[in-house]
């Protein structure tokens, strides 16, 4: 699904289940990314995608962990958000792991 989403991004598995998609564009935009995203998933009841992103800013990073650091802290918000949307799911899916 992430190849067929992020077709012109290198990708890269950098954990367990969290991937990066790295671009050379600076006007990339990632949120019409992720509503493909979203229509992609539509109709799957035991899948979501939790998501964040950033952008290198040459000026304050000093490397690329604080990209990472920054895209990370966007999941978890992303994946909080979720959560809060829908409790029941959040429930339902802490019960069967």
């Amino acid at each position: 699904m992430l190849r067929r989403v992020f077709d012109d991004a290198k990708l890269y598995r950098i954990g367990g289940d969290e991937f990066i998609a790295v671009v050379d564009k600076p006007s990339y935009d990632f949120s019409s990314r992720f509503t493909d995203v979203d229509r992609l998933m539509t109709g799957e009841s035991i899948a979501s995608v939790a998501r964040g992103f950033a952008v290198y800013e040459p000026e304050t990073d000093m490397g690329y962990r604080m990209v990472f650091n920054r895209a990370d802290i966007a999941m978890y918000n992303n994946k909080k958000d979720f959560y809060a949307e829908h409790e029941g799911r959040a429930m339902r899916l802490s019960c069967t792991l």
